[in-house]
């Protein structure tokens, strides 16, 4: 079956730190998708040049997110793409959805711009009152280059009002960090501490980031217990 194709403008660009940048496109009429899914975008309809990013929206939003790290010539040239200016979606793909989880409770490790795609499926949890708790690990460099940090923030705290809360977020901060916190990769000593409260037996990790990333985040998760079968994975780069 072939792909559907839709022509969007950028309605609105926002800078997230030095290298990522986040695109908010028309939502076509009739696109339909499942959070955690990726579409490949293209300059024009031939699709010659084109690259797959992760949507980070979620189907009531009005808009299609997209985060997009500057690496390379489409990503450069796309970081140069003003508001107003047309793009071609093709799409939705993937299965990398919260019907691959086999828990209640779900911990999401993201390195970076990988964070994308747990955007839209925490949002989706949250919304349709999924249960389980909910873990955001979001290991970034600095402060300075969390994407959509005021709505990350805004989730934990509602969930904090609410006593434990179904959401709760760890930022892993490897170059800079607010004053009193620690800096560092995330070492399994840290892994251990943070999900010390979930049973990992019963815990669904979804992981997506930078290949070493994942990698690493992979042999901590094993080294601690996580059966096989709930160890998701999503990598790219």
């Amino acid at each position: 079956m072939t792909a559907a194709v839709f022509e969007c403008s950028i309605e609105r660009v926002e800078q997230v730190g030095d290298e990522v940048k986040l695109f908010f496109l028309t939502k076509p009429e009739g696109f339909s998708f499942t959070p955690g899914q990726f579409c490949i975008l293209s300059f024009d309809e031939s699709f010659a040049e084109s690259r797959a990013y992760s949507l980070a929206s979620i189907p009531s939003d009005a808009f299609l997110l997209f985060g997009v790290k500057r690496h390379g010539e489409f990503s450069s040239r796309l970081h140069a793409m003003k508001e107003g200016a047309r793009l071609f979606v093709k799409g939705p793909f993937g299965t990398y959805t919260l019907k691959r989880a086999k828990t209640k409770d779900l911990a999401f490790l993201a390195g970076g711009v990988g964070v994308t795609p747990f955007l839209g499926m925490i949002r989706q949890a949250l919304e349709e009152g999924r249960e389980g708790r909910l873990l955001l690990i979001y290991s970034v460099r600095t402060p300075h280059e969390i994407v959509q940090k005021e709505m990350i923030d805004s989730l934990a705290k509602k969930g904090a009002e609410d006593g434990q809360g179904p959401f709760r977020v760890v930022y892993v901060f490897t170059r800079e960090a607010p004053s009193g916190e620690p800096v560092g990769r995330l070492d399994i000593d840290r892994l251990r501490e943070v999900v010390s409260g979930f049973t990992l037996a019963e815990t669904s990790f979804f992981v997506c980031g930078p290949k070493p990333f994942i990698a690493s985040c992979k042999e901590m998760l094993s080294t601690l217990g996580t059966p096989p079968e709930h160890i998701i994975i999503e990598s790219w780069g």
